[in-house]
């Protein structure tokens, strides 16, 4: 129970890899508040917390929406009392090419892999340093690292979340704030088999093509995003603030 009487918020929790982050969380003793646009799906994963033993609540609501985070500040701290764990994870993919991609769709990928993050972050620190301090753990992508064919927007967006981290860092740190970001690479998730899937014809080749250039041979799991999540949330991570953890099979390398 490495997060016993800790409060997390987990920000796009309704499926996949922040399904995950959030059942992991709870399982190790966090009370927890998942935060995602699609209701049906929110309050299933918060009945399976419940069912287990530990306790969860739902928010429903777009993540770049500012009282979507501050709905969800108020439903950590007013039903648990503290707020002491925050992940990042809400994201649209946009498979565009830059001059091919118009302004609407420009920002409503800023608004949601960026911008969420921003005020998740925003409403969630005073929480946490009033509850003592706390760990933000923001999900990035690889994307962010380096460049991948018609994902200009989603790249900036990614690379924005690992700046806003190292920010958070040098801002909040002596006021008990630490931040950190994870970079996963191609895990095995609805996300990408959509995008598999979306290449029509070419669907096979694509995934054999991507699944080529990874050295550990197979996709990611979302339990081990998860895993590494829990390890920068809990106290473990005590003196880790400011890194960008890659999470890829070796794929950066």
């Amino acid at each position: 129970m490495r997060l016993a009487d800790k409060v997390a918020i987990v920000v796009g929790a309704t499926r996949g890899i922040g399904r995950e982050i959030a059942g992991t969380l709870a399982r190790e003793g966090a009370r927890v508040v998942l935060v995602g646009r699609t209701a049906s799906a929110g309050e299933e994963a918060a009945a399976e917390i419940n069912r287990s033993g530990q306790q969860a609540v739902f928010v429903a609501g777009d993540a770049s929406r500012e009282e979507t985070a501050v709905a969800a500040v108020l439903a950590a701290t007013e039903r648990f009392g503290r707020l002491d764990v925050l992940v990042n994870n809400a994201a649209v993919d946009l498979q565009r090419p830059l001059a091919d991609t118009s302004l609407e769709e420009w920002n409503r990928c800023l608004a949601v892999d960026l911008g969420s993050a921003f005020l998740a972050c925003k409403h969630s620190i005073p929480a946490m340093i009033e509850s003592g301090g706390g760990s933000i753990v923001s999900i990035a992508s690889t994307a962010a690292i380096r460049g991948i064919m018609q994902h200009s927007a989603y790249g900036a967006a990614k690379a924005g979340v690992v700046n806003l981290t190292r920010n958070i860092v040098v801002d909040y740190g002596r006021r008990g704030i630490r931040a950190n970001c994870i970079c996963p690479g191609a895990i095995d998730t609805p996300m990408l088999r959509e995008w598999i899937a979306s290449q029509g014809e070419r669907a096979a080749a694509v995934g054999e093509q991507l699944l080529a250039r990874i050295p550990a041979g197979r996709f990611g799991r979302a339990a081990e995003v998860a895993n590494a999540v829990l390890f920068l949330a809990s106290d473990e991570s005590s003196f880790m603030s400011g890194n960008v953890i890659l999470v890829d099979g070796g794929s950066s390398a």
